[in-house]
């Protein structure tokens, strides 16, 4: 009998133990401040770098549990879609794009691609912080790409993709993003940036054509709601196609266009073709944001 007690005694020590273990991990889980990140593995690598610049994260203390490998791959298995740190204060979990905003609120933050702060109509005033080092802002601006040689050798083009770099860095287009864009995407003195060897002032363009190809948000829409009218009045008619981004340097090395926008620098360097391309300015950059979702302040420093 006494054998009888002992083992039941044992056992029921080993069940209050196993619950204990099951409710400190729920109490853990439960306290964890909880974010929520886009899922395709480009923006989830940017937004964990991003949660360690403003101190949410550490990759010293995570070791090996960092989400993130050193040669900048997701570190997170398919199947889990989350993430919790050592500590079990931070949980990330990992959300189709089309989903972050309507799931906000399921969330203490949410960090959202400027893109889809801007479709989902969330403002800048509920965003919490931003990705806004310098190099990495005037580093990936997007730039104005136009023919190397010909804007060497060919006046009339030279004098073409000037009157668009000279617009393209007008207050006025940075008024038109903040405006347009709710301040989700930079586009100020950080940004536009001029990188031509000379500076040349606009000549009237006496109804000069220039044609460019742009992606569609935000290039193709500043393009045809700002820069349109303001090379307008200067002479000039603007010409927007919207194409595909892996046509656009080709379309215009072959001349098809005089410039492109879809781009920054790191990927205009990629380009092989015998034309050389160069840029002839930064205009904007999209940077990934940390909006409140539950929360109503920021908790980190």
């Amino acid at each position: 009998m006494k054998k009888l007690t002992s083992a039941l005694l044992v056992l029921t020590l080993c069940v209050v133990c196993v619950f204990s273990v099951f409710a400190l991990a729920a109490c853990k889980n439960s306290k964890a401040i909880t974010f929520e990140i886009c899922d395709d593995e480009s923006n989830a690598v940017r937004a964990f770098q991003l949660l360690e610049a403003k101190g949410v994260i550490s990759k010293e203390a995570e070791g090996k549990n960092y989400p993130v490998t050193d040669d900048g791959k997701l570190n997170i298995s398919e199947a889990s879609k989350s993430w919790v740190n050592k500590a079990g204060t931070v949980k990330v979990t990992l959300v189709a794009e089309n989903l972050l905003v309507p799931s906000m609120g399921d969330y203490d933050y949410a960090l959202l691609p400027c893109n889809t702060a801007y479709t989902g109509k969330i403002s800048a005033d509920k965003r919490a912080e931003v990705e806004n080092d310098p190099v990495q802002v005037s580093g990936k601006a997007n730039v104005l790409a136009a023919r190397k040689n010909d804007y060497a050798n060919d006046a009339a083009y030279k004098q073409k993709i000037d009157a668009l770099t000279n617009v393209l860095l007008s207050a006025e287009v940075s008024a038109y993003f903040k405006d347009k864009y709710l301040g989700a995407m930079t586009c100020d003195s950080s940004t536009q940036i001029d990188l031509r060897e000379t500076k040349d002032a606009t000549v009237n363009g006496n109804g000069t054509e220039i044609k460019v190809c742009a992606s569609d948000t935000p290039h193709a829409e500043v393009l045809n709601g700002s820069v349109k009218a303001l090379l307008a009045d200067k002479g000039y008619d603007l010409k927007v196609t919207v194409l595909d981004w892996t046509l656009q340097n080709d379309a215009v090395a072959n001349g098809e266009y005089d410039a492109n926008y879809f781009q920054h620098i790191p990927y205009l360097e990629t380009y092989t073709g015998k034309t050389s391309l160069f840029a002839a300015c930064k205009v904007h950059y999209e940077p990934l944001g940390i909006y409140y979702g539950k929360a109503t302040e920021w908790k980190f420093k």
